[in-house]
């Protein structure tokens, strides 16, 4: 190898070296871009649960009302309370089994939720990973071909004569 194509190799490797070394920053960025997401993502998890014992509370206060006012509307106090105040009973029972139904629904979307965003969050964090991984391992080998060549090019420099001015 003469002079002239390892100083044209060392030109090549620097440029090799120059775009993998924006490649690992873009993939950098991404991957904090990710670790920002999933952070959000974990606290949109907290601000869930949350909302998981909201709800659950919600149910519980609602089982305990349904459990008072159903005793409550038996026959023998119909014919005490009227049969209007029996109607307004049971259609208040039926509203708070709707809304129980609607709670559990939302308590199960969430958890649903959840769970397809974390795996997607977590593969593509993995994905991005082994892309940083990657890209430095390139520009490890890049590094190491390039310091052989600048030593090989330092000695053919040292032992070569230099042409007259």
């Amino acid at each position: 190898m003469s002079l002239s194509e390892i100083q044209a190799r060392i030109k090549t490797l620097q440029g090799s070296l120059s775009k993998v070394g924006y490649q690992l920053s873009d993939a950098d960025d991404h991957l904090v871009y990710l670790r920002t997401e999933i952070a959000q993502h974990y606290t949109a998890l907290r601000t869930a649960n949350a909302r998981k014992g909201q709800i659950q509370q919600s149910l519980s206060a609602r089982a305990a009302q349904l459990y008072v006012l159903g005793g409550q509307g038996t026959p023998a106090s119909l014919a005490s309370d009227g049969l209007a105040n029996y109607v307004q009973r049971m259609t208040y029972l039926e509203q708070i089994g709707y809304t129980q139904q609607s709670l559990l629904e939302e308590l199960k979307a969430l958890q649903a939720d959840a769970k397809v965003e974390s795996a997607t969050l977590a593969s593509e964090e993995k994905d991005a990973q082994k892309t940083v991984n990657l890209y430095a391992k390139q520009r490890a080998v890049l590094n190491s071909q390039l310091a052989e060549l600048t030593k090989l090019n330092a000695f053919l420099m040292s032992v070569l004569p230099r042409p007259a001015l």
